[in-house]
């Protein structure tokens, strides 16, 4: 068969199982079936032929990959959707196996679909699932996430309240920094509202199953231990600002100060091209038409520096769409 005539397997073959093949099977499970047996063979190897053909008359001329290379076409043009179908499967497939759902809102669940590394594998995945499933159900976490938010913005009031009467100031900005320091990001958040809701839970006796992944955190609580969260590099909230004396406090500041000037030289480092576009659109045209979208990956702590940054250089600037495509879109106005 010509690769520039276009397929005619299901005529060759008729209603057969070649047909049914070739309809249906992908190149990957081709190849995995081709040695079953020696009825299916035909069939199969006949699938791989229409994929090759199909895949070399949708290619243009000019990529890099020789026509006769169907597979490198295939894995280019069709692996991405073929295996995020495939994750999926598997996700759905280990939820139900525990009683849970595949949830569309959970960045644990699309995160492991569309292939990021940062969400680990299979199984880390669907034990984060359970365990969220766990805090919302039996726990306060909602409310105690909440609750930390407050408490961290109190107190980073009065640790600028303490700072302005020592005199001290920051001298990468020029001001001690007042709120932004103390302004956790939503997995810091979440650590330590997990922390406390499971505490809580587990000082009141309850028949619910708790979720693997914290079954020995859990009995180690229950059984009055200490150290329970001192694993896997993860350390013990600070004791409140409120708790400390003076000198505790002014260290505390000095510490608290330098952390906030090493993340904002961070957070300034990979803002630096769309801080570079924001000024770019300030000696741009004018009007809501020439306005410009921000990728829709910056997260929620990015997009409100950015939104700052527009306010100073006089842009107009909104926040559009929602969920993971919500994304900031500015403009010049005069």
């Amino acid at each position: 068969m010509a690769a520039n005539e276009p397929p005619q397997l299901l005529h060759i073959l008729g209603h057969d199982v070649g047909s049914v093949v070739v309809r249906f099977l992908d190149p990957i499970c081709a190849t995995k079936l081709r040695g079953a047996c020696r009825s299916s063979r035909v069939a199969v190897t006949a699938a791989q032929r229409y994929w090759q053909t199909l895949c070399c008359r949708m290619r243009e001329p000019s990529t890099s990959i020789p026509p006769t290379c169907w597979h490198g076409l295939f894995v280019q043009d069709h692996a991405a959707s073929h295996m995020r179908h495939t994750r999926r499967k598997r996700l759905t497939q280990a939820l139900h196996e525990r009683r849970l759902q595949l949830r569309e809102d959970s960045w644990l669940c699309s995160g492991y679909i569309d292939g990021q590394p940062q969400v680990g594998s299979l199984g880390n995945v669907v034990d984060g699932v359970e365990l969220m499933a766990f805090l919302f159900r039996e726990t306060r976490y909602a409310e105690l996430r909440d609750d930390i938010s407050q408490e961290h913005w109190m107190e980073a009031m009065a640790m600028a309240a303490d700072a302005h009467d020592a005199g001290e100031r920051n001298r990468e900005h020029g001001v001690w920094p007042s709120s932004y320091h103390l302004a956790l990001d939503a997995q810091e958040l979440s650590d330590l509202a997990k922390r406390r809701a499971v505490e809580e839970w587990a000082r009141t006796p309850s028949t619910h199953a708790v979720p693997r992944v914290l079954q020995d955190r859990v009995a180690r609580l229950q059984r009055g231990e200490t150290g329970v969260w001192d694993v896997d590099g993860e350390q013990p909230p600070p004791v409140p600002y409120e708790s400390l004396d003076a000198t505790q406090r002014a260290a505390r500041r000095v510490e608290v100060s330098r952390v906030v000037a090493e993340r904002m030289r961070e957070e300034t480092a990979a803002l630096e091209p769309h801080l570079s576009a924001l000024n770019s659109a300030a000696a741009g045209a004018i009007g809501h038409a020439h306005a410009h979208r921000f990728p829709a990956s910056l997260s929620k702590r990015q997009r409100a520096r950015l939104h700052d940054e527009a306010e100073a250089l006089d842009l107009a600037h909104e926040s559009s769409g929602g969920g993971r495509g919500r994304c900031l879109v500015v403009w010049r106005v005069h």
